[in-house]
């Protein structure tokens, strides 16, 4: 079974935004498609704002010495990633798949008038 986490990350548009850390199983290759399903999945069970907009995908995820995904050292990494605004080939944008696949851009809020 995959392991994974979910924490604050900072984009450089809006600020903040959820990034998925997702550990891979022996077996399994990271790839634009299993970015796809897991972006797929995640619209679809949870509310457009809980859904993670940046998703990297990881051979192992920190732990802390009680054995719980070190969350903070994931936070603190990412921060240090902004000093230098690189994409690493890991990392699979919810926006980018969604171009790439010619799906049109999807509004998270409706409004009525």
């Amino acid at each position: 079974m995959p392991r994974g986490t979910a924490i604050r990350a900072p984009h450089p548009i809006r600020g903040n935004a959820v990034k998925a850390f997702v550990a891979v199983p022996p077996g399994f290759a990271p790839s634009r498609a299993l970015a796809d399903d897991h972006f797929q999945f995640t619209r679809a069970n949870l509310t457009p704002f809980k859904a993670p907009k940046i998703l990297e995908f990881v051979t192992d995820l920190p732990k802390t010495i009680s054995g719980k995904i070190g969350r903070i050292e994931l936070r603190a990494k990412e921060v240090e990633k902004t000093a230098e605004p690189v994409t690493h080939p890991s990392e699979h944008f919810f926006e980018d798949i969604r171009k790439a696949s010619g799906r049109a851009p999807r509004r998270d809020v409706t409004r009525r008038t």
